[in-house]
């Protein structure tokens, strides 16, 4: 399971307190519905409540800003939109008669965890939701190396994986099987080499199965000789 490294954010939180002079705050924005985890390239819908002096406030500016949090890269999670107007990182809405403005999360093509952080034009109050995009179903795998030379005695490591349609990780069992004596293999994929020969590895990965294939060598000193370097030594007459 891939391990999130968490980054500093700079995102104001609401908390439960209220000015003691002013009950309710001048102006609030707390999230209704939206947000939580879903799978790659799905929509949701993220509404949010303004307030002032704690009545809903029509009329008001509300900002939704996506905040992308991947432990691996730079690529966004999420995104956010108004069907019909527009798309991006940030975006903003007015609220209507009951104080609610919407956006559209739309879980973005890759993996990982991330944040709407939603604020009101005029205030220094916010609101923070969680957006978790999870991989797609699996559609193929990925071995690697494919094949590769290995000398009597040496090891490496075969990595598998299965993938969605974006090439996310989809987490599954993974079996290795050495079909010959040529080489040994370990649960953890450590491919040993034996005897000289050809050797396949047959790989379970959840449902679906792949191979990978090693040549095991003999241990040899491989000696190249320049041209370039070579000395006539001339031959004196007799």
């Amino acid at each position: 399971m891939r391990r999130i490294r968490w980054l500093a954010l700079a995102i104001p939180l609401v908390t439960g307190c209220q000015d003691s002079l002013n009950p309710g705050g001048a102006l609030s924005v707390r999230v209704l519905s939206g947000g939580g985890a879903d799978t790659i390239d799905v929509w949701d819908t993220l509404v949010v409540e303004a307030r002032v002096h704690g009545v809903s406030a029509f009329g008001k500016e509300v900002v939704f800003h996506a905040v992308r949090l991947h432990g691996d890269s730079v690529f966004p999670v999420l995104y956010l939109g108004k069907p019909g107007c527009c798309f991006g990182l940030t975006i903003r809405d007015t609220t209507d008669n009951g104080g609610r403005a919407s956006v559209v999360i739309i879980h973005g093509p890759y993996d990982g965890t991330g944040f709407v952080v939603v604020g009101l034009e005029g205030s220094d109050r916010a609101d923070t939701v969680q957006v978790i995009t999870n991989p797609g179903m699996a559609v193929g795998t990925q071995v690697f190396p494919q094949d590769r030379p290995i000398v009597i005695g040496g090891s490496y490591l075969i990595g598998a994986r299965q993938v969605d349609r974006r090439g996310n990780t989809v987490l599954s069992s993974v079996t290795f099987t050495a079909t010959s004596n040529v080489v040994d293999i370990s649960p953890a994929g450590i491919v040993h080499g034996n005897v000289i020969g050809r050797a396949r590895i047959t790989i379970q990965l959840g449902s679906r199965t792949d191979s990978a294939f090693t040549s095991v060598v003999p241990q040899a000193t491989l000696a190249l000789r320049d041209p370039a370097l070579s000395v006539t030594v001339p031959v004196m007459p007799r």
